[in-house]
């Protein structure tokens, strides 16, 4: 018996077979894949909507879209405060999924972070916001660390007045300005707010700013930088199918790999042109990561892990802040008393912008709850940290976790869903967060250890570079002035 030839009059027949084949097997796969996930899974018990339970499908649809905080806020108030999203994946907006997902605490050690989320891009170093591996993460951190003392902190207020100064006067010169005929202008204040927020994080990073306020303008690499943000959603969704993620960057177009390649390229030279002037910034974030005590010969953070660190810190500290602002003040102009009442506050304590400090905003009590619920609502990481199960499995807000699940805390729903069985909430609070006994069970809920608006533990280093002083420096200065 000969081998059957692929060349002839049946090559067509032969071909239709092999794909038929191919087809059929690849569906009863699917098929079986999706009973398994309803009804065999370990997670099957966990409430969910079946197109989600069963495939990725309907969740990386949502997440394209760029829906998903939307679509899983609405799954929980339909299901409840522990929802399934996705085959491997579960939604928690639990108050106890701080201690046991990312807490080193009680003998149990926090989850690791999820290589589908928490990665570098190709041919990049580690960095310390994306490495997964604990060890890498701690020895960075040594080095970071001592960016956000206290004392590091308090040494970056003058750079943030300066630059709220710059944009009060700019907005100033803007309204100034007549428009069709009229005095007065038109504000976007998104683009105000990225603009601040990019100039200080470029000081507090590199000790030199990207002039956006100056111009009045976008500063290329800030719309590189906005655009990358799309970018890691697509990014993220070719890691749940292994083999796709080569693919799709093949597919991608060349200016679109271009975009990412001069990203990086525009930080690596940001960071040479400031190791030319070692003396000129002192204070900012690469002093401690090229002080020779702190990091001896780069040996515990070398240059490629600087330079990953740094186009990432460039982003965590800029679209994050200016993203929080702004939902504060939509927040705010929605609530007309609350407004006023913010406003009241303020203005009593400063004349000026150039009165406002770090000390001072810490003793206006409605401002710090109008940022604490602006930071419930507006998250600047409303999506999630992901995290996973290590082998042996892991108990997450009392339910069994198998190796190789996601538990999310969508920090929105955490705090906003109604299944917490909170009474509906205003955007702003009524009045100064108290957490006394007399305050409402609402507010002292909030009041909790677990209630945390950025994070606990290890998690808090991206937030703290959003926290110290800069929201309430920018709300209490727009607050002053308009």
């Amino acid at each position: 018996m000969g081998i059957p030839s692929f060349t002839g009059p049946n090559i067509w027949t032969q071909a239709f077979t092999i794909c038929s084949l191919s087809t059929l097997t690849f569906l009863l796969y699917c098929v079986i894949s999706i009973i398994h996930n309803l009804h065999f899974h370990a997670l099957s018990r966990i409430p969910g909507p079946l197109l989600w339970k069963a495939s990725r499908i309907r969740y990386i649809a949502s997440l394209l879209r760029g829906n998903l905080v939307i679509d899983i806020r609405k799954l929980h108030e339909r299901y409840g405060d522990i929802v399934r999203t996705a085959p491997d994946e579960v939604s928690f907006a639990r108050e106890d999924v701080w201690h046991d997902v990312f807490s080193n605490s009680g003998g149990r050690k926090a989850l690791p972070r999820d290589p589908i989320f928490f990665k570098s891009p190709p041919g990049q170093a580690e960095a310390l916001i994306t490495t997964v591996n604990a060890e890498t993460s701690m020895r960075m951190r040594q080095v970071m660390g001592p960016a956000f003392t206290d004392r590091a902190v308090a040494k970056q207020e003058p750079v943030l007045q300066t630059y709220v100064s710059l944009m009060i006067d700019k907005m100033r010169e803007a309204i100034a300005k007549p428009e069709n005929g009229k005095m007065g202008a038109r504000i976007n204040v998104v683009d105000w707010m990225n603009w601040w927020t990019f100039d200080v994080i470029g000081m507090l990073a590199l000790g030199e700013s990207f002039n956006c306020l100056k111009d009045t303008a976008n500063h290329p690499w800030a719309t590189l930088i906005y655009n990358a943000i799309k970018m890691m959603a697509l990014a993220a969704v070719t890691q749940y199918f292994p083999g796709l993620d080569s693919l799709v960057l093949k597919l991608l177009p060349a200016s679109t790999r271009k975009m990412q390649e001069d990203h990086f390229a525009y930080a690596a030279e940001k960071i040479h042109r400031r190791l030319e002037r070692p003396e000129s910034a002192e204070g900012d974030f690469m002093t401690v990561m090229l002080d020779p005590k702190n990091n001896p010969d780069f040996s515990k953070m070398s240059m490629p892990e600087i330079e990953s660190t740094t186009a990432l810190l460039l982003l965590g500290g800029s679209e994050t802040t200016g993203t929080t602002i702004c939902g504060i003040l939509n927040c705010l102009v929605q609530n007309p008393h609350e407004l006023r009442k913010l406003e009241t506050e303020v203005r009593t304590i400063f004349e000026r912008e150039e009165d406002i400090t770090f000390s001072a905003l810490q003793q206006l009590p409605f401002l710090n709850a109008v940022i604490n619920e602006g930071l419930r609502i507006c998250n600047p990481v409303s999506g999630g940290l992901l995290r996973i199960v290590p082998r042996g499995g892991a108990t997450v807000c009392g339910h069994f976790l198998p190796e190789g699940v996601n538990p999310r805390r969508m920090q929105h729903h955490r705090h906003g869903a109604q299944p917490t069985k909170l009474p509906p909430q205003s955007p702003i609070p009524a009045g100064p967060i108290s957490p006394g006994p007399s305050a409402p069970p609402r507010i002292r809920k909030r009041q909790s250890p677990h209630f945390e608006t950025v994070g606990i533990g290890l998690t808090r280093v991206l937030g703290t570079i959003v926290r110290p002083g800069g929201i309430e420096i920018g709300v209490g200065a727009l607050g002053v002035e308009f």
